[in-house]
This record gives structure tokens, sequence and C-alpha cells, in this order.
């Protein structure tokens, strides 16, 4: 990371088994505060450990891409939501452990955001994403597949606070 101080976008997908590690990932993200767009999905040896130093060490994330980083939890959700407030798309789907109060924390602190891919994130229900669809005037794009708690109460909520 040292080496790139003006890196804006870096895609490190994973397709097999080895994906990069957390200590991988904290170098990187060290020396890079200007990133902007990071893809990490499939990575599945990531955990909280790398997450919360991208949030520490890039405020200026727009895109975070999670997709299947299957050992996070809300802690790493929370500390985005903290950290990264120019935060406009973020994808979570296929992460077991994201419940109502790390996506809550997005709510609260990510007003800016726009695409938010939840897919299969069945742990959260509509108590979150109505405090999304309050919070995020600018949400385009949900994705709610496979959220098996989401109700009708849910998508009347979304369809009222998000016109876009």
């Amino acid at each position: 990371g040292d080496k790139c101080p003006y890196l804006r976008k870096l895609t490190l997908i994973s397709y097999f088994e080895d994906s990069i590690s957390d200590h991988s990932i904290i170098r990187i993200v060290e020396g890079c505060r200007y990133l902007k767009e990071l893809d990490l999905s499939n990575n599945l040896g990531l955990t909280d450990i790398s997450v919360i130093k991208i949030a520490e060490n890039c405020p200026s994330i727009e895109t975070l891409n999670l997709y299947c980083c299957s050992n996070i939890t809300d802690l790493s959700i929370m500390k985005i939501a903290e950290g990264c407030p120019n935060l406009v798309e973020l994808n979570l789907g296929n992460n077991k452990h994201i419940t109502d109060i790390g996506v809550t924390k997005l709510a609260e602190e990510c007003p800016r955001l726009q695409t938010l891919n939840l897919y299969y994130c069945n742990k959260i229900s509509d108590m979150s994403i109505i405090r999304i669809a309050e919070g995020c005037p600018n949400l385009k794009i949900l994705i709610l597949h496979g959220c098996s708690n989401i109700t009708d109460m849910c998508v009347i909520k979304i369809a009222t606070n998000c016109p876009r």
C-alpha cells in the first residue's frame, strides 16, 4: 500500500479456496487513504479485522463489495458505517452473520447510500430495512432476495420513503 498511495480502485475477487488474508488487506489499506472502490467478494478468509482496518484507513470509500465474505459480522458493518461517510454502494450479499444491528447503523450513518445488496442475509428483518428506507433518501437499488424475514409492511415502507 505504501507504494501506491493514490490508488483509487482495487479488485481482489477470490474464485478459489485460497483467498486474500486479513494481513494482506491490512497492508494494502494502511497506505491507500484515497481508495474509492474496493471489491473483496468471495474472500472467505477475511474477518472483521481487515474490514475494520478498511473503515479506519479508507474514509473516501464510495463502493465496497464484501459479497460472500462469510466471516464478517455486524462489528465490521458498524465500523464501515462510522468510518466511510461517503459510501454510495455496498454489497453484503450472502453474509450469514449480518443482522439488523449492522444494517440499522448503515441507515444512521450513510445517507448517501444508493445501492445496498443484502442478498440472503437471513438475519435481517423489517426493522432495519424500514430504517434504511427512512435514513437513505438516495437509495435506488435494494436487493433483498432470500431475506426470509421481510414482510409486506417493509415493502410498503420502502415504496413510500424511496420515491427514486
